[in-house]
């Protein structure tokens, strides 16, 4: 006897100390990481969102294992934006033997000072918001994920020839390397399509006399007769000066920038100003600008990206977060590309290098959130870049964006889509043209909540805005009881912007969600996508301007309408991507193609049940049954044959209910809150049923003792039981409100 106490002993022991051990592993054996670094300015807005941006990717990896079962640790390093500290941070990073590659550095400056370093040293570094040419020249190991100057100046002045249709421009250029480098590619690539420059203009920013020069600036632009569009290559603080005196309500010159005129310092300038700050716009709307992101314009990846970016962070994400996601993104891919064996730090940097040097065409680029990234020669990206002008202060995209063109087939007619505007090339890359409509939703009234048929009646407003050729009969609505033909439009135009308006009074099928029942929140939803084009051909955009007009209209006079029994919590538009499948038709047969995207919008309407005789109806039997089975329990423990009679009395009763509940919500494949109430009551019944059969049984025996005890701890039992039971019922209700997780709707 005494050996296997013994035994038992030694085995409890030795499986304590495996949990302990396995639970608590960096006390007792060292865990390999994957390393990577991230530099930035820590102290601005944009270091912050650099952090987010590459932690958010980390996250996704590590939470589904991390790389070769390895976790990947992000560490971050604060330059301050200054270029001693790059380099010391370099030094600093370069002296590791564990950290493998480096995403940074926020600004031109500390990326080439620091490159410098890494160069040196050998450490493959990836650039995600510096964008001077001298940041990847002549150094094999710094890459970069987002156009260069040179770059963004020529795809500008394609832009303004191609699909703006201007065929005249002005530029205003800093004399620093940023502008210089601006003026002379816009220049260049203007000269080759056919823009014509009719001025050319330098400034000095540290001049002494630099308010008089920019003065003969505007004076001599002035008098350029018909100048076109103005370029203006400088930083965002001398831009918002020059823009103060040129652009204004009526004015007829247009204005274009790079990414400094998108910084939150160019608005910041722009506010001081007292026009600007009484009508929002004043100055700023109208002006044209690019990005290498915007939320509104993304594809599959992006609309992830988006999604768990607002899930996390609860704020939409700049360009800079989506940059260095995709940075991130890429070191894992080139990481996971070269393998890391178990080697020296130096050989391990060698070969992921050498994986971002493989990915050099774009069948083999990395898919991000901001679409596909490969490298030239000098491990430059090139990509389209996204287009957007002000209005009101707020920056939306312009009504063309241009993506990748996949298609590796010579098209022959090539030259009139490129005289068209369907196309670009620039330094071989070929971009296909997308469409942008603008769209939005104003409901009136929603009705006729039918649960069992799952659908509802909504009549609405929809519109559209568009500046070319656009036929809305083309849209289907994918939760339409019946197809639905958009006719007899309300047409308006402005400018060159048409916008056609139609009235609609239909029924929709909806994924009625009754877990919470009788306390449930619903979602009701319209949601609409054209039926043919892909969302490389055309996007849908909330037209957040006349959205918020719509809605404060609905507002100030209570247009909206709800079904009686249910209260209006709010409505909520959002743009998604959504997939299909594609059939390639021909004169013998159907064959099935690859999945198509499609740009879809998404009009929700969030409604809660308010049906206090629902609640009075499917309540009174359940209180009924609790003060019933209440009483069977505290009933004398000798009248067991009542106990019995009542116990099947409720069971019965609670199935009867149970059933009946099921069919009046159409037989849901998932439990409700209501139907674990029910089931929990069927195990209430066991328990009632035991205590009173051991009560009794202990009567007979006459345990007068045990009996006392245990009718106490039964009926103690009893209700904490009951009290667990109307807790866990309060809890699943409330969790199941509260998963609603408007991820990316624009709240109305």
């Amino acid at each position: 006897m005494k050996k296997y106490i013994i035994i038992s002993v030694i085995l409890a022991i030795i499986v304590i100390a495996s949990i302990y051990l396995t639970k608590t592993p960096d006390k007792y054996h060292k865990e390999e990481t994957i390393d990577l670094a991230l530099v930035s300015t820590t102290s601005e807005k944009i270091g912050q969102e650099m952090i987010d941006g590459a932690s958010l990717y980390v996250n996704e990896i590590n939470q589904k294992g991390g790389l070769f079962g390895k976790e990947i640790r992000l560490h971050v390093f604060d330059d301050m934006g200054k270029s001693r500290k790059a380099t010391h941070i370099a030094t600093r990073i370069s002296e590791s033997n564990k950290i493998l590659l480096v995403l940074g550095h926020s600004n031109n400056e500390c990326s080439i000072a620091a490159g410098r370093i890494y160069k040196k040293v050998g450490i493959p570094a990836i650039a995600a918001s510096a964008t001077s040419e001298l940041v990847t020249l002549d150094n094999e190991w710094f890459y970069r994920i987002i156009p260069n100057d040179e770059f963004q100046a020529k795809f500008i002045a394609n832009y303004i020839y191609r699909s703006l249709k201007i065929k005249s421009a002005c530029i205003i250029h800093d004399s620093d390397d940023f502008g210089k480098i601006l003026s002379t590619s816009f220049y260049s690539e203007a000269s080759k399509i056919g823009l014509h420059i009719k001025q050319k203009w330098q400034f000095h920013k540290k001049s002494e006399s630099l308010s008089k020069d920019l003065k003969k600036i505007l004076m001599s632009l002035r008098s350029v007769h018909n100048p076109g569009i103005l370029f203006l290559a400088t930083d965002s603080a001398y831009a918002s000066q020059l823009i103060e005196s040129i652009n204004y309500p009526k004015a007829k010159l247009k204005i274009i920038g790079t990414y400094e005129l998108t910084q939150p310092s160019f608005l910041k300038s722009m506010r001081k100003n007292l026009m600007e700050q009484n009508y929002p716009g004043y100055f700023s709307d109208g002006i044209y600008a690019i990005l290498p992101y915007m939320s509104e314009l993304s594809d599959t990846d992006g609309v992830h990206f988006l999604k768990h970016y607002l899930q996390t962070y609860q704020r939409k994400p700049s360009w800079f977060a989506a940059s260095y996601y995709d940075a991130c993104k890429l070191a894992i891919e080139a990481i996971k590309k070269s393998g890391i064996q178990d080697a020296a730090i130096g050989k391990k940097r060698m070969d992921i290098k050498d994986a971002l040097q493989s990915m050099y065409h774009i069948d083999y680029a990395v898919k991000g959130a901001m679409g596909h990234h490969f490298f030239n020669h000098n491990g430059d990206i090139q990509a389209p870049i996204k287009v957007g002008k002000y209005h009101k202060q707020a920056f939306i995209p312009d009504y063309c964006d241009y993506r990748i063109d996949t298609d590796n087939t010579h098209s022959h007619d090539m030259g009139a889509q490129i005289i068209n505007g369907e196309k670009i090339i620039i330094d071989g890359l070929k971009m296909n043209k997308a469409q942008v409509v603008y769209t939005g939703i104003s409901v009136n009234k929603i009705n006729n909540l039918n649960i069992k048929k799952k659908t509802c009646t909504y009549d609405f407003f929809i519109w559209f805005k568009y500046k070319d050729a656009f036929d809305p009969s083309n849209i289907i609505f994918e939760n339409a009881v019946n197809p639905i033909k958009l006719e007899n439009p309300v047409l308006e135009k402005k400018d060159d912007v048409k916008i056609c308006s139609f009235h609609i009074v239909a029924d929709f099928k909806q994924n009625f969600n009754f877990r919470a029942y009788p306390f449930d929140y619903q979602v009701l939803e319209i949601n609409y996508r054209h039926k043919t084009l892909i969302d490389d051909k055309l996007i849908l955009v909330i037209d957040r301007d006349h959205q918020k007009l719509a809605y404060d209209e609905n507002k100030k006079n209570k247009k909206l309408d709800i079904s009686s029994g249910w209260n209006l919590i709010g409505e909520y538009l959002y743009q998604d991507i959504v997939t299909h499948e594609s059939r390639t038709n021909s004169k013998k047969s159907s064959v099935l193609s690859k999945e198509a995207s499609y740009s879809q919008v998404n009009y929700r309407t969030r409604v809660k049940r308010v049906n206090l005789s629902g609640v009075v109806r499917n309540f009174f039997p359940i209180i009924a049954m609790i003060l019933l089975s209440t009483l069977i329990m505290f009933l004398p423990r000798q009248k067991i044959a009542i106990k019995m009679i009542l116990i099947s009395a409720v069971l019965i009763s609670n199935a009867v209910y149970h059933v009946s509940f099921f069919s009046a919500l159409n037989a849901t494949t998932y439990i409700t809150a209501i139907e674990y109430i029910h089931i929990g009551f069927y195990f209430v019944l066991i328990y009632i049923s035991l205590a009173s059969v051991i009560l009794y049984y202990l009567h007979t025996k006459k345990s007068q003792k045990p009996i006392f005890y245990l009718h106490f701890i039964s009926g103690f039992f009893y209700v904490c039981i009951m009290i667990g039971l109307g807790y866990l019922a309060y809890s699943f209700i409330e969790s199941i409100n509260l998963k609603e997780i408007w991820w990316n709707c624009y709240h109305i």
